[in-house]
């Protein structure tokens, strides 16, 4: 079930999962998209495309296959979370 739509903002993880159950590149080269907000480009039923990476030389400027657990959410909705706990401390 597609969870984002074309033009959603989301925040990409921090960390990749240990198990690798985000299809993450294993050679680390997604990984400078960690902790970044991207634009949802496209989706296929599966995976999603990102507009940020579809140039990526790592990538053969194809862009890398993103799956929902790839991301923590809508960008405003994290950045909220992330100052209401910060606001604890």
């Amino acid at each position: 079930m597609q969870k984002y739509k074309r033009g959603d903002r989301v925040r990409i993880r921090d960390e990749w999962d240990p198990d690798g159950l985000c299809c993450q590149n294993l050679d680390g080269y997604m990984d400078k998209y960690l902790g970044t907000v991207a634009t949802i480009y496209a989706y296929n039923g599966l995976t999603y495309s990102i507009e940020e990476d579809q140039l990526d030389p790592q990538r053969y400027g194809r862009g890398w296959v993103w799956k929902d657990c790839c991301f923590v959410g809508l960008a405003e909705d994290a950045d909220e979370f992330g100052k209401s706990c910060a606001s604890l401390f």
